[in-house]
């Protein structure tokens, strides 16, 4: 089964609402996707990044197919952590929220979204399920 891996760094209240909202939509499986991915959700909430410059961490991300990375600081650690070369961009899904293909280290070939910490509505995360379930898996 296909697997998206979300990582939530930001620690807003805006982020916390989006993040409710996300987990109520898994508990009631209500998603509607077909063939929908395995959901594995990371809300990491601290702010030294300790977890994201652990290679355990981006070990457990190389399970998954794409990653959905919220947050600025949060996304460059990950990738920094992993040993990535490039980015390769692909579309814009909304303003700020850029998608494409991780290249280089434990990453590689990940399709990836990043967004800034606080955009979108609480819905955005459902959003880019969808998105990445119909253009990556």
């Amino acid at each position: 089964m296909d697997k998206i891996g979300i990582i939530i760094g930001s620690l807003t209240a805006i982020t916390e609402k989006q993040v409710e909202y996300l987990k109520r939509t898994l508990r009631s499986d209500s998603l509607n996707i077909k063939n929908c991915p395995e959901i594995k959700l990371f809300y990491l909430q601290e702010t030294d990044f300790s977890t994201v410059k652990d290679m355990g961490f981006i070990s457990l991300l190389m399970e998954c197919n794409a990653l959905i990375m919220s947050g600025g600081e949060t996304a460059f650690c990950v990738l920094d952590t992993s040993g990535f070369n490039y980015l390769e961009s692909e579309e814009q899904i909304l303003p700020l929220i850029s998608t494409g293909t991780v290249h280089g280290g434990m990453l590689d070939g990940k399709g990836y979204v990043i967004k800034g910490g606080s955009l979108g509505d609480d819905d955005i995360y459902i959003k880019l399920i969808q998105h990445l379930s119909i253009n990556t898996m």
